[in-house]
C-alpha cells in the first residue's frame, strides 16, 4: 500500500489507444526511418500537449505500431489528476469511458526528409484504429542568383536573407482535386468552416542536421502554381483593389488545424500580378497562362488557398456488410461537386458514424460564395478497412443547415447527431487490384530556366524516376505481394525512356497520377526535367491501361507478349544551382528568432512531479493547499506508478 492508496502492483497498466499501420514510399525506396507521430487530445482542450503525444520510427518493413499511455511525470498537477479519473473511469468501464465527450480526437503525422508530410486528423471510436499511408517524393530547391525555385517549377520562393541555416530544401504544389489524398488534416479550418481548396502546398527547410526549420528573420516571398482544375474555386476577396487577392491558411502542426494567414494575390507566370479584370476569365477556365498563387510568410508548414464556408449540412449513419455493423473502418463523406472533406472517423462496435458536409443551396442561396446561387452539391460516402475500400454513389447533399459540431473538441457522438440520418449503409467492399501501366518520358522541349540542358526536344529520358499513384481517390491498402514481383509504384525508365510497374486501384474507373524526374551533372551544372500526368487507368475488367494491344517495346512485341502501349509524358527543364551555395552566398544576415529549428514539438513549462514524504495521515483530498496535501501527492505517485510499466511505442 502506498498512503492509504492501492499500490501500483494492484493496478492494470494498459495503453489507452493503440494504433498500427504500414507505410509505403512512393518511390519504392525503403520507409525504414520514417518518423510517425501519434496525438491524442485526451483532456480536450483543442490542443496537443507533449504529454498527449506518442512517436515511434518504422522499420524497413514499412510496419509501425503505437501504444498511447497518458504520462504524468511530464504534465501539471491538473492533468495529474485528470489521469487519475481517467484511470478510474478506464478500468471501470474501458475504452468507452474516453467516448463521453464524443469520439476520441486523434492527429497522425509522418515525416522523413525529401518527402511529403502526411498528416492525417481523425477521430476515433475504437481502441484499436488502423491507418496506411502513402508519402510521395518532394521536388527539391534548387537556386540561381534570381531567387530559388522547386525543379518541378511549381513552387518559387525569393527574398532569403541571410544566416537562415538552412542546407537543403524541398516543396511541392498540390491539386486537391487529383493530390486530395496528401491534404493535411481535415478540410476544415480552426474556426470550423468548411474549406473548399483551390491548391495547396508544402515548403520543408532543413538545416545541416536534418532539423526543419520553421521560421526565418524576415519574410520570404513564396509562389506556388494553382492547377486549371482549381480555378473556379478562386476568391477575390476585394473586388474592386484592381488586383486579385485571395485567402490563404497554413497548417499548424501542434494542433493539426488550418489557420488563416494575411492575404496572397493571383501572379502569371513572370511574376507580375494578374489585373482584376481577368478575374473572370480564371474562374471559367478561359485564361490563357498560368496562374500563381503569391503570398509572403516568414514561417514554414503547410500553405493553401482557400474559400471558407460557413454555412454547412450533416448527415449521419451506420456502415453494415450483410447487415452486421462494420467496427474499426475509416469513414468520410468526400465532395463529388466539390473538393474536401470535414474529416473521418473510426468506426465503433456500432458501426455508425457522422460528418458535416457541404449544403446544397435554396433557391436564390449562395452557401459557396461563387456567384451562382441554388447549387444543388453532390458527395459520397467512402470506407477504408482490413477488407478492403468502399467507394459509395453519388447523392445530394442536405439543404438542411446542421454541424457534429456542439462544443465538443470531437464533436457529438454519431448515433446521437441532430444530423440528417441515412439508416444503415450496406457497403460493398473490394481488395485494391493491380493495375499494370508503361510509360515513355521524353524532354518536351520546354526550358523552365537555365541554360539549356544536355536532352533535346524529344529525347527519350533514361534513367527517369517514374512514378505512378491513384488520384482522387481513397488511397487503397498497402499490400506489396499485389504486385508480384513487377515494381510496385515506381520504375526507372530504361534506354528508350520507358518503364513498366503497378499501380494498386480501386474503384469503377480509376485516374492514375504519373509522374516523371531526372536529373544529371554536366559540366559542373545540373539540369533538372520533371513532368506529370494524369491518365483514366484501369477499369474492373481490365488489368491494364490498354490492354491487347502491342507493346511498343520491340523485344515484347516479338515475343508475342500483349502489354499496354505507352503512355507518352513529356517532361520540362531546369538548369539550378546549388540552394546551400545561394544561402552560403548572402552572409550572416539578421539572427533567427527562437524555434527556428529543430522539430515543431510543444515545450513542455510545466515542472516534472516529486514525490514528498509522505505521512499517511489521510485518504481525502483538499485543492487548499496542494503543495503540502499528502493524499494528492499519493495519488500523483499512483499515476506515476501506475504508468511505470507502460509499454513502450516500437516500430
Amino acid at each position: 500500500m502506498l498512503c492509504g492508496i492501492t499500490a501500483a502492483s494492484d493496478v492494470i497498466a494498459a495503453p489507452l489507444l493503440n494504433l498500427s499501420g504500414r507505410i509505403g514510399l512512393l518511390d519504392g525506396a525503403s520507409p525504414a526511418g520514417v518518423k510517425v507521430q501519434l496525438g491524442i487530445d485526451v483532456n480536450r482542450d483543442g490542443k496537443l500537449n507533449s504529454f498527449e503525444i506518442a512517436t515511434a520510427t518504422v522499420g524497413s518493413n514499412g510496419r509501425y505500431t503505437l501504444a498511447y499511455e497518458p504520462d504524468p511525470s511530464v504534465a501539471d498537477l491538473k492533468f495529474v489528476q485528470y489521469v487519475v479519473q481517467l484511470l478510474a473511469d478506464y478500468q471501470a468501464r474501458g475504452f468507452a469511458a474516453l467516448l463521453d465527450d464524443g469520439p476520441l480526437p486523434v492527429v497522425l503525422r509522418f515525416d522523413r526528409e525529401g518527402y511529403s508530410t502526411v498528416i492525417k486528423r481523425f477521430t476515433t471510436l475504437s481502441d484499436a484504429p488502423s491507418l496506411d499511408v502513402v508519402m510521395q517524393p518532394l521536388a527539391q530547391i534548387q537556386c540561381t542568383t534570381d531567387g530559388c525555385m522547386s525543379t518541378d517549377g511549381e513552387v518559387q520562393i525569393s527574398g532569403f536573407p541571410g544566416g537562415t541555416g538552412i542546407a537543403r530544401a524541398y516543396a511541392h504544389a498540390y491539386d486537391p482535386e487529383t493530390n486530395g489524398g496528401l491534404f493535411p488534416g481535415t478540410f476544415t479550418d480552426n474556426g470550423t468552416n468548411l474549406l473548399i481548396s483551390s491548391g495547396f502546398t508544402e515548403v520543408d527547410l532543413r538545416d545541416e542536421n536534418g532539423n526543419k526549420i520553421h521560421a526565418l528573420s524576415s519574410p520570404v516571398s513564396v509562389r506556388f502554381e494553382a492547377k486549371k482544375s482549381s480555378w473556379a474555386s478562386l476568391r477575390d476577396l476585394d473586388p474592386n483593389s484592381g488586383k486579385i487577392e485571395v485567402p490563404m491558411y497554413s497548417f499548424d502542426e501542434d494542433s493539426g488545424q488550418w489557420v488563416s494567414e494575411s492575404p496572397g494575390v493571383l501572379q502569371d507566370s513572370a511574376g507580375e500580378d494578374i489585373a482584376e479584370d481577368q478575374f473572370a476569365a480564371i474562374h471559367a477556365g478561359n485564361y490563357t497562362g498560368s496562374v500563381f498563387v503569391s503570398f509572403q510568410t516568414a514561417h514554414f508548414s503547410s500553405f493553401n488557398c482557400d474559400a471558407p464556408i460557413s454555412r454547412r449540412a450533416c448527415i449521419k449513419g451506420r456502415l453494415v456488410v450483410h447487415g452486421h455493423a462494420v467496427a474499426g473502418a475509416r469513414v468520410s463523406v468526400d465532395g463529388v461537386s466539390y473538393t474536401g472533406t470535414a474529416g473521418s472517423v473510426i468506426t465503433g462496435t456500432d458501426g455508425t458514424f457522422a460528418s458535416d458536409l457541404m449544403k446544397s443551396e435554396l433557391t436564390g442561396e449562395d452557401v459557396d460564395g461563387n456567384g451562382r446561387p441554388g447549387e444543388t452539391f453532390s458527395a459520397r460516402i467512402s470506407a477504408s478497412a482490413t477488407i478492403g475500400v468502399y467507394l459509395g454513389d453519388a447523392f445530394d447533399t442536405p439543404t438542411v443547415q446542421g454541424s457534429i459540431s456542439v462544443g465538443a473538441a470531437s464533436g457529438c457522438q454519431p448515433a446521437a447527431c441532430d444530423c440528417i440520418d441515412l439508416g444503415d449503409i450496406e457497403a460493398t467492399f473490394e481488395p485494391a487490384r493491380a493495375c499494370t501501366v508503361t510509360v515513355q518520358a521524353t524532354y518536351s522541349g520546354v526550358n523552365i530556366i537555365g541554360s539549356e540542358g544536355p536532352l533535346m526536344p524529344g529525347d527519350a529520358i533514361a534513367g527517369a524516376k517514374l512514378t505512378g499513384s491513384l488520384s482522387g481517390q481513397v488511397a487503397p491498402q498497402i499490400d506489396p505481394t499485389l504486385c508480384q514481383g513487377v515494381p510496385c509504384g515506381s520504375a526507372t525508365a530504361d534506354a528508350s525512356g520507358i518503364a513498366t510497374f503497378i499501380v494498386p486501384v480501386i474503384g469503377k474507373t480509376p485516374k492514375i497520377e504519373l509522374r516523371a524526374h531526372y536529373s544529371t551533372t554536366v559540366d559542373g551544372e545540373t539540369h533538372y526535367y520533371d513532368g506529370s500526368l494524369v491518365v483514366d487507368a484501369c477499369a474492373r475488367a481490365t488489368a491494364s491501361v490498354d490492354a491487347g494491344t502491342p507493346s511498343v517495346n520491340d523485344a515484347g512485341a516479338d515475343a508475342g507478349v500483349d502489354a499496354p502501349v505507352a503512355i507518352s509524358l513529356e517532361a520540362q527543364h531546369a538548369g539550378l544551382g546549388s540552394l546551400s551555395d545561394f544561402i552560403a552566398s548572402l552572409g550572416a544576415g539578421p539572427a533567427v528568432p527562437s524555434g527556428g529549428g529543430g522539430p515543431n514539438i510543444p515545450s513542455v513549462s510545466a515542472p516534472k512531479i516529486k514525490k514528498p514524504s509522505c505521512g499517511c495521515r489521510t485518504v481525502g483530498f483538499s485543492s487548499d493547499d496542494p503543495q503540502s496535501n499528502s493524499a494528492h501527492w499519493a495519488l500523483a505517485a499512483l499515476a506515476l506508478a501506475a504508468f511505470a510499466r507502460r509499454k513502450r511505442p516500437t516500430g
